[in-house]
């Protein structure tokens, strides 16, 4: 089994930051939260509070995923799944 270099986080809510929040301090860049539009630039511009701390993220646009994630987290409502799965399949 290969080591996880890179994760791949879709979904910037509470449950996506709080699995984030770990594996971002082991990979550092290696892991990004995917979005596009006002929702990529709120991401870039902004501190998450995690449990008193602010983090901040990488974060890349679908179109800057150019090889696949070692592994992908999928942290969305089930609502907002079917707009994501093409994102998906670029990182997978």
């Amino acid at each position: 089994m290969q080591a996880i270099r890179t994760v791949a986080v879709f979904g910037a809510g509470a449950l996506g930051v709080m699995y984030a929040q770990p594996l971002a301090k082991l990979l550092g860049e290696g892991l990004f939260f995917v979005a596009d539009g006002d929702r990529y630039a709120r991401l870039r511009s902004e501190a998450f509070l995690v449990n008193g701390t602010e983090e901040r993220f990488a974060v890349r646009k679908p179109g800057q995923l150019d090889s696949p994630a070692d592994l992908v987290l999928v942290a969305v409502k089930n609502y907002d799944l079917p707009a994501l799965l093409p994102a998906i399949a670029r990182v997978s």
